[in-house]
């Protein structure tokens, strides 16, 4: 049985606990922009290749911000099969979604966007300067 008195205490703790895990959440996004940053253009298209989607995600704005001494090593992507598990590219209002790979080899050849692909997308918008194109 819960006394009245309690409730607030109760109410408080859960309170406490989700605010501690925003912060986590927080400080674990600022940790990839601050490691994108300090990465070389070399790593960063490694960072293209991750299957973590924030380090992905966090390499390409590390890119587009770097804009165009960055095309040359986009251009050295060409062939690159290794599937593309970053977000982000095109515009936010537009049907269309980049479908993360789902680990079935057959099924992700068809559907899934490669690293290659990708480049070619991220030197577009590096020529619009901006991620949100059609």
């Amino acid at each position: 049985m819960i006394y009245r008195n309690q409730l607030p205490k109760t109410v408080l703790a859960v309170l406490m606990v989700l605010g501690a895990c925003s912060l986590c959440h927080a400080f674990e996004g600022l940790s990839h922009q601050l490691d994108a940053h300090s990465m070389s253009n070399e790593e960063l298209l490694e960072s293209l290749e991750s299957t973590d989607k924030e380090h992905v995600h966090q390499g390409l704005l590390e890119i587009m911000r770097r804009g165009d001494v960055m095309l040359p090593a986009l251009l050295r992507c060409k062939g690159n099969r290794k599937l593309f598990y970053g977000y982000g590219l095109g515009h936010r209002d537009s049907a269309f979604l980049v479908p993360l790979p789902t680990g079935n080899k057959e099924r992700d050849e068809s559907r899934a966007i490669t690293v290659e692909v990708a480049a070619l997308y991220i030197i577009s918008a590096i020529y619009y300067e901006t991620l949100e194109f059609a």
